[in-house]
């Protein structure tokens, strides 16, 4: 099993950039719009790396460069460093530069007075006789 996040990225060759393209029929797989061949262009991962994805051209395809910045942005950063946090947090691995937070439990509470000490606290008192 691989792990997340360790798998490289490879660059596609011509033919393969060709292949993909004809593949998905030059439609942008994230919009799902035409893609103007002369424009930049990228290929996209449609599962990213860090969450698992692979190189292979069954998991890539072309996109428009904006799209994918905004997929990548708004969609698989967020996911990637929320599943690094999670095997972080299953594997006990903590962030040793964090600064600690106090327990409040670390004292004892100190009480200003003795409770025992109090008389009885009346809980039914009739209105007429405080008057």
């Amino acid at each position: 099993m691989q792990d997340v996040a360790t798998t490289k990225r490879k660059p596609l060759t011509k033919t393969q950039r060709r292949t993909m393209w004809e593949t998905h029929g030059g439609i942008c797989i994230i919009c799902k719009l035409p893609i103007d061949p002369r424009k930049v262009w990228i290929d996209e991962h449609i599962r990213a790396l860090g969450l698992g994805g692979t190189n292979d051209l069954s998991n890539r395809g072309p996109a428009h460069f904006e799209c994918a910045e905004v997929k990548t942005a708004m969609q698989d950063m967020p996911a990637i460093v929320k599943a690094k946090r999670q095997k972080d947090a299953h594997l006990g691995i903590k962030d040793e530069t964090r600064a600690k937070i106090p327990s409040r439990r670390a004292e004892p509470k100190e009480r200003r007075f003795d409770r025992t000490a109090l008389p009885p606290r009346a809980l039914y008192q009739d209105t007429k006789e405080a008057s």
